[in-house]
């Protein structure tokens, strides 16, 4: 089965790309810098750096270490290079090997033993599901607001419904990953996407569909007392 996790990853990096692209030309425009179209540009930016920071930490829980690491290192890289000091150079370098270390500790840890499958309450849902033991099933995500998303088997087919989306919740790079995985904004503003129940692999797509919902339309900005699985 193709790896949409790697998917998305490269759609990610390649707006990533093209963001970064558009904020150097706002900025070195010969009419003079566009400060405000370079600040909406660096909003998206962010946003599409949080999710590849997301995508990768599913893999590789240390990926937040690992960068960190790298950046320490780059730095006292650049010091090494500009200093004059035989003491300093060895002070940096003792503190570089310490760093290459510590990557390369990490590096020996096989990433895949480090994601963690969701046993609790969604994680039955969809298996049921899948499994043809229930027929739908809703995730609140807000009680109150009205904002959920309702997933029903019916034959071979996984529907996925979700409320009524909000125009600010949903950018234009957001839409179209979603797009690109099989979602439909509905003229009634919901999100529809249908999949496949053929094999054992369609839980891995439908865990996959939900995580992509929950990060790029939800986000976890909804009070945890507001969300629970309704079956």
């Amino acid at each position: 089965m193709e790896d949409k996790s790697a998917f998305v990853l490269s759609l990610c990096e390649e707006e990533k790309a093209r963001l970064e692209a558009l904020i150097k030309l706002c900025l070195e425009g010969l009419e003079g810098p566009d400060y405000l179209s370079a600040h909406n540009y660096q909003n998206a930016l962010n946003r599409v750096n949080s999710t590849i920071r997301t995508l990768n930490r599913f893999e590789d829980k240390y990926y937040d270490d690992r960068q960190r690491y790298q950046k320490l290192m780059a730095i006292y890289e650049k010091d090494i290079a500009s200093t004059d000091s035989e003491n300093m150079k060895k002070y940096i370098s003792g503190v570089l090997q310490v760093y290459k270390e510590k990557i390369e500790r990490l590096n020996e840890i096989d990433p895949s033993a480090n994601s963690q499958t969701n046993t609790g309450i969604l994680e039955k849902a969809m298996l049921d599901l899948v499994s043809k033991k229930i027929k739908k099933f809703k995730i609140i995500f807000n009680k109150s607001e009205g904002v959920f998303l309702e997933i029903s088997a019916k034959g071979r087919d996984i529907k996925l419904v979700s409320s009524f989306i909000k125009k600010d919740d949903l950018y234009s790079l957001q839409l179209g990953l979603l797009q690109k995985l099989g979602f439909e904004l509905t003229k009634r503003n919901k999100l529809v996407c249908l999949l496949k129940n053929v094999d054992e692999s369609s839980l891995d797509k439908l865990r996959f569909l939900l995580t992509r919902l929950v990060f790029d339309v939800y986000y976890f900005r909804h009070p945890a007392r507001e969300n629970f699985i309704e079956i």
